[in-house]
């Protein structure tokens, strides 16, 4: 337990375990680690939110891409649904763990940044947020996927439709033809 404590002056010291901490310091230093220690927990809340948040979306989204139906699928309505709900997640999800990422920025401060790391490390940030990360990339590519099959059923739509017409003026021209 002692190997995961972190101190700036002889007198001071914190000791980061998974579910609480040991602060002895001054007072305006331990409110500077108290709030430090507040940040990488609410992070940690966060990153386990946006988890189950995408986890939910996955779960969701699987079903919707798998309908069969030759009406939904040729007019392509389930991928395009799809592509905007991933889309929209992707980019708040995204947004927001970014923000998070950029909220505490330690410019010079190594014993603030060391403590951050420390108390990131002993409350598994790191893998959380690699968990996070994981399923914006399953997003990403399912949305990808969605948009590649929008676009080719689209397509599709767009050939057959120019197919009927050309049939139906060669129709049209055949009965003008045959009147004359």
């Amino acid at each position: 337990m002692l190997r995961h404590r972190i101190s700036y002056f002889a007198d001071d010291v914190v000791i980061v375990t998974w579910n609480g901490a040991f602060i002895r310091d001054t007072e305006s230093g331990a409110q500077a680690a108290l709030a430090i220690l507040e940040f990488a927990n609410s992070q940690l809340l966060e990153f386990r939110y946006y988890d189950e948040l995408l986890d939910a979306e996955l779960e969701r989204i699987y079903p919707q891409l798998q309908r069969s139906g030759w009406l939904y699928n040729w007019l392509a309505r389930r991928h395009s649904r799809a592509v905007r709900q991933v889309h929209s997640l992707f980019i708040d999800v995204t947004e927001l763990t970014d923000r998070t990422e950029n909220a505490l920025k330690i410019v010079g401060d190594v014993y603030a940044a060391r403590l951050f790391a420390l108390a990131a490390a002993r409350l598994g940030l790191n893998e959380w947020k690699g968990s996070v990360q994981e399923k914006l990339r399953t997003l990403a590519e399912i949305y990808r996927f969605a948009v590649e099959q929008t676009a080719m059923a689209r397509g599709e739509f767009l050939e057959i439709t120019v197919v009927l017409i050309l049939l139906l003026e060669l129709v049209l021209i055949l009965a003008g033809a045959m009147r004359l």
